[in-house]
């Protein structure tokens, strides 16, 4: 595997089996990254990832280099921040900012913003919205949606921040409990009740 890659959009369950010692460091972007900054495009590698160290880019052939021979974690993060930062700082002119901002408002509210109301936000008609929203992130508004809820109520699983599954289930915009566990099995390929005995 290559030491410096990225990885797109979760969509289905993954399980990631490793033997022997193993470092792995992840800084996790906004779905609009790959395409604003690495030109690639989010679609094509929605559970999958692309190799950054074959990149035609000089910076992450070096950066592989330099992370092979980090002493610590703490020094890999440190390079890594380093160079994504001023890479970042070079790239953010490829922005769509209503998609940024679409983003944003269906996170900040916990994904109960219709797309319809994050449209008329940005001044855009839905069809517009939704195709300039896959183009950048791979996926469509409502299955980032979808995505956002997950992790919210994934999130409120972990911290035990419930007393009933169903606070969970309506707490997060879920219609009832069977399509939490449905989108819950989706992601994980789990029941919530099994994941939580984990």
């Amino acid at each position: 595997m290559s030491p410096i890659f990225l990885y797109g959009q979760t969509i289905k369950p993954i399980s990631i089996d490793t033997t022997g010692p193993l470092q792995i460091i992840v800084f996790q972007f906004y779905p609009f990254v790959l395409r604003s900054f690495w030109n690639i495009s989010p679609e094509s590698i929605n559970d999958d990832c692309y190799d950054l160290d074959n990149n035609e880019n000089t910076i992450f052939q070096q950066l592989a280099r330099k992370l092979t021979t980090a002493c610590s974690p703490e020094n890999s993060i440190h390079l890594l921040t380093q160079v994504l930062a001023s890479f970042f700082d070079s790239k953010k002119k490829n922005l769509d900012f209503s998609i940024r901002q679409a983003i944003l408002s269906i996170i900040e509210n916990r994904s109960q913003v219709t797309i319809r109301q994050i449209a008329e936000r940005e001044a855009l008609n839905i069809r517009t919205l939704e195709r300039r929203f896959l183009k950048e992130t791979g996926i469509s508004a409502k299955q980032f949606a979808k995505i956002v809820q997950f992790q919210n109520a994934l999130k409120q699983l972990n911290n035990k921040d419930f007393q009933k599954l169903t606070d969970i289930v309506y707490e997060n915009g879920f219609a009832d409990q069977s399509h939490f566990i449905r989108v819950f099995k989706a992601f994980t390929g789990k029941t919530p009740t099994f994941f939580n005995k984990i």
